[in-house]
C-alpha cells in the first residue's frame, strides 16, 4: 500500500517539459517546466475564477432575467402597481355605472331633479361623501361650485338685510310701490316685533347652517352606542381628511389583543396583499368598524360578536405595514368619522 502511495506522488510531483516549436524549422519558442500536481492547482484555481465570474455576471447585470423562473424584483413590483390600478379602475367604473343607471331617468325625462342637502361637508368646501373611496376631481368641483352658489345666495341675503333694515313687507297689497311701508310710519310695537323677527331669522338660519355643514350634525343626532377601546397603545398617526387618512394608527405589542368596540357581525375576515388579515364588523345605528394589519384572525365572516370580545391579535401583515400596529377605522352612515371623538385612546 504504501509502495503504491509512493508511485502516485512521484507521478504527481515528476516534472515535464511543455515546449512550443515552430512547426516548419522546429525552432524552440518557449517552455514550461510543469507536474501533474501544478497542472491540477491551477486548472482548479481557473474552473472556480470561471465559476464565480459567471455567478456575478448573472447575478449583477439583465442576463438574470433570461433565466427560467427567476422573478425580477422591478417586474414584480410593476405587477403590484397595476394590480392595484386595476382595482381603481374597477371602482371607478362600478361608481361611473351607478352614477350613470341613477341619471338615466332624469335624461330620459322619466324624474326630475331634486336639489338635496349636501351630506357632511366640510369647512375646506370637501365632501367626505365617496372621498377617498372614489377619487373623482369632477365631484370635488361640483362641490366647489355648489360652495360658490352658496356663499353668493348668503351674500345676497345679507345684502338685502342691511338694505331694506327696518322695512317690513305689507302682505295682501297690489301694488308693487305699497310692498314696502316707511319705518316713520310704523308704531313702537310693531317696530320690536319686526326687529325680533329679523333676529329669529338670522338665528334660525345660523343654526340651519351650523347643523348643515356640520361633520357630526346636531347635539341631537349623538349616538347612544356606548364603544370599547380596540387596542391599548399609543396613536402615531391621526385621522386626517387632507391627506385622505380616514383612520388612526395605533402602535401596540406585537401579538396583543385586538378587541371589537361593539356588539356587531361580522361581514369580512380575509387577508390583502396591501393590509394583510383585515377584519369589518357592522353595528347598530349604521355604525361600521374596520381592523387592517393583523396577524391572526379569531372570527370568521357572518359571525356574532360582542363588545370587548378579542376578534385579532396585532401585527404587521400586508406590504403597506411599517411596524406592528392596528390600523383602525370607524364609518358613520358610509360616511368616515374620527375614531376619536368616540372614545379615548
Amino acid at each position: 500500500m504504501a509502495t503504491k502511495s509512493k508511485r502516485i506522488k512521484r507521478k504527481l510531483i515528476k516534472k515535464y517539459r511543455l515546449v512550443v516549436l515552430i512547426e516548419e524549422s522546429f525552432e524552440e519558442k518557449f517552455s514550461f517546466k510543469l507536474t501533474l500536481l501544478n497542472v491540477f492547482v491551477f486548472g482548479g484555481l481557473f474552473s472556480l475564477f470561471l465559476i464565480f465570474s459567471v455567478i456575478c455576471l448573472i447575478v449583477y447585470t439583465p442576463l438574470k432575467e433570461y433565466i427560467p423562473g427567476f422573478e425580477s424584483p422591478e417586474l414584480k413590483k410593476n405587477a403590484i402597481n397595476l394590480n392595484f390600478k386595476l382595482d381603481s379602475l374597477e371602482q371607478n367604473m362600478h361608481a361611473i355605472e351607478l352614477y350613470t343607471e341613477s341619471m338615466k331617468p332624469v335624461l330620459l325625462g322619466d324624474k326630475s331633479i331634486e336639489m338635496d342637502v349636501l351630506p357632511f361637508v366640510t369647512k375646506d368646501g370637501e365632501s367626505v361623501y365617496q372621498l377617498g373611496i372614489v377619487n373623482n376631481d369632477s365631484i370635488h368641483q361640483k362641490i366647489k361650485n355648489l360652495y360658490a352658489l352658496l356663499q353668493e345666495k348668503n351674500s345676497t341675503i345679507e345684502f338685502l338685510k342691511e338694505k331694506y333694515k327696518g322695512l317690513s313687507l305689507a302682505v295682501g297689497e297690489d301694488s308693487i310701490k305699497d310692498f314696502f311701508v316707511e319705518p316713520d310710519s310704523l308704531s313702537q310695537a310693531q317696530l320690536e316685533s319686526l326687529e325680533t323677527s329679523v333676529l329669529d331669522s338670522i338665528f334660525r338660519e345660523k343654526v340651519e347652517r351650523e347643523e348643515r355643514f356640520s361633520l357630526f350634525g346636531s347635539d341631537d343626532n349623538k349616538s347612544e352606542v356606548a364603544f370599547v377601546t380596540p387596542v391599548e397603545g399609543n396613536v402615531t398617526e391621526q385621522y386626517n381628511t387632507s391627506e385622505h387618512h380616514f383612520a388612526i394608527d395605533i402602535a401596540a405589542k406585537k401579538g396583543a389583543s385586538v378587541k371589537s368596540i361593539a356588539d356587531g357581525v361580522v361581514v369580512f375576515a380575509e387577508r390583502s396583499i396591501a393590509t394583510g388579515f383585515v377584519i369589518v364588523i357592522v353595528h347598530q345605528d349604521d355604525y361600521v368598524s374596520i381592523y387592517k394589519h393583523n396577524s391572526k384572525i379569531n372570527v370568521i365572516q357572518g359571525s356574532l360578536v360582542k363588545a370587548g370580545q378579542v376578534i385579532a391579535n396585532v401585527g404587521s401583515s400586508g406590504e403597506l405595514s411599517t411596524g406592528p400596529h392596528l390600523h383602525f377605522e370607524m364609518w358613520k352612515d358610509s360616511y368616515p368619522v374620527d375614531p376619536t371623538n368616540f372614545m379615548k385612546f
